[in-house]
C-alpha cells in the first residue's frame, strides 16, 4: 500500500509537470480509478527515469462483444510525458507495452500527432469518424450565431413525459441488467454493459450532469438513452434499443429532438460509426459533418477473425473518455 501510494503521488507529480496543475488529476482520481467498477483490470503503464516517473498511460478496462465471442479491451486514456523528456519515443514505448494485455485496444487521438503515431504504431481507423448534427431551430440558432440571442439552457430542466412511455433513470438497476440480457444478442458488435458501470459512467462521475430514460412498451423497455449537454448543444452520448420494435431507434430519436427543442437547446450532436443508428439519425434530419474525430483500435492477428465491419459497432461519446477526459 506504501509503494502504491508512492506511485500514485508520482503521477501526480508527473500532471503538474506536464499540464501545470496536479489538481484537476487528483479530483478525477477517485472516481475514474478507484471507484470503476473494472479498479482490479486498470492497468497504468509507466517509463522511469532513475526513480522518478517520467512517462505514463493508463488502459481503462471494458468487454467488447463480437458476434458470439467476448474479449477483454481497453480504452488508452491520460497519456503523457515529462517535458524534459520527450520526442524519446516513451509514449511509443508505452504503448507497445500495452500490446501483451488485450487482443484489442481503443483509442481516440487528441491531435493529428498522436493520430498518425497510432497508425505507425498498428492500429486501424474506425470510420466514418463524424459527428451526426441537427439544427433543432434554424431561426433561434441564426440569432445566436449573430449573438442576438442568448438562451440559458439546463439539462435538468429537460422534461421526459411518462405518458408517452418515457421514464427518468435515477439509479440503473436489475431492470437495467434484464434489459441488456434480452436484447444484447441482437448486436454483433457491442460494449458489454451493466448497471453497475453505468452507475459508475453516468450517475457517480464528478462535475458532469446526464439526462437518462427509458422508453416502455407493455411493461417493457424498449430503448434507454442518455443525453449530456455541451452549452446549447446536446449530446447522444448513449442508446440501446430493441432490434425487434421496428419503430426504433427512430421513435426514441425523435423524442430526444422534441424534448431538447422545448428545452431551448440549438442543435444535437450523436457520433457513431454503427451504420443502422447512422441511417435512423439521418430519418429525424441529422447530418453528417465530415470527419471530426480520430478513433481507432488495435488488433492482434489472433484476434482478427474475431473483429467485425465497423458499420456493426455500436459505440458512442459515452463508451469512450470524450466525455470525461476534461474533468
Amino acid at each position: 500500500m506504501i509503494y502504491q501510494q508512492k506511485i500514485k503521488n508520482q503521477l501526480f507529480e508527473l500532471y503538474k509537470n506536464v499540464y501545470g496543475d496536479a489538481a484537476p488529476y487528483i479530483k478525477r482520481w477517485e472516481w475514474e480509478i478507484e471507484q470503476n467498477p473494472y479498479v482490479e483490470d486498470i492497468k497504468i503503464i509507466i517509463a522511469e527515469y532513475g526513480n522518478t516517473i517520467v512517462g505514463a498511460s493508463t488502459r481503462i478496462p471494458f468487454k467488447v462483444k463480437i458476434n458470439d465471442k467476448i474479449l477483454n479491451s481497453s480504452f488508452s486514456i491520460n497519456s503523457m510525458v515529462h517535458p524534459d523528456f520527450r520526442r524519446k519515443g516513451i509514449i511509443q514505448g508505452l504503448y507497445k507495452m500495452s500490446f501483451k494485455f488485450y487482443p484489442l485496444l481503443y483509442s481516440r487521438a487528441a491531435v493529428p500527432a498522436m493520430y498518425k503515431l497510432l497508425m505507425k504504431m498498428g492500429y486501424q481507423a474506425i470510420k466514418p469518424n463524424t459527428f451526426m448534427t441537427s439544427i433543432l431551430s434554424i431561426t433561434r440558432w441564426g440569432l445566436w450565431r449573430l449573438r442576438m440571442y442568448n438562451p440559458q439552457i439546463n439539462i435538468d430542466d429537460i422534461f421526459i413525459d411518462s405518458k408517452k412511455g418515457f421514464y427518468n433513470i435515477k439509479e440503473f438497476k436489475k431492470e437495467f441488467d434484464d434489459f441488456w440480457e434480452r436484447i444484447s444478442p441482437q448486436y454483433s458488435n457491442i460494449i458489454v454493459k451493466n448497471s453497475a458501470y453505468m452507475n459508475w459512467r453516468y450517475l457517480n462521475i464528478p462535475n458532469r450532469q446526464y439526462r437518462m430514460f427509458y422508453r416502455q412498451d407493455n411493461n417493457n423497455i424498449v430503448s434507454m438513452a442518455v443525453i449530456s449537454q455541451s452549452g446549447t448543444t446536446a449530446k447522444i452520448v448513449d442508446i440501446l434499443w430493441d432490434k425487434t420494435k421496428k419503430n426504433e431507434p427512430f421513435f426514441t430519436i425523435k423524442y430526444i429532438k422534441n424534448i431538447c427543442k422545448k428545452c431551448g437547446f440549438l442543435k444535437i450532436l450523436c457520433w457513431t460509426p454503427m451504420a443502422e443508428l447512422r441511417i435512423a439519425l439521418k430519418k429525424n434530419l441529422f447530418m453528417d459533418k465530415g470527419e471530426v474525430c480520430t478513433f481507432c483500435v488495435f488488433t492482434h492477428s489472433n484476434s482478427n477473425q474475431y473483429f467485425s465491419d465497423d458499420a456493426e459497432f455500436h459505440f458512442l461519446d459515452g463508451d469512450g473518455d470524450s466525455e470525461y477526459i476534461s474533468l
